[in-house]
């Protein structure tokens, strides 16, 4: 398994959140942990993720 961390930095909006996380679930990534803060209308959240060398490559039935 490779791990790895990113953040997400941009003005706070509806579904942000459902629209990253769907993506990296896309993706085949596995979130380990998740950490946010909101500062006035600012948006911050750095996720840890875990993921198959190859999930990408995996169809989504197959990734475990």
């Amino acid at each position: 398994m490779n791990k790895m961390m990113i953040s997400v930095l941009a003005k706070d909006r509806p579904r942000i959140i459902a629209n990253v996380t769907s993506d990296l679930y896309d993706l085949g990534c596995n979130l380990e942990n998740v950490n946010q803060v909101i500062v006035q209308n600012q948006f911050a959240r750095f996720f840890l993720l875990s993921s198959h060398p190859k999930a990408y490559l995996l169809k989504p039935s197959d990734r475990a």
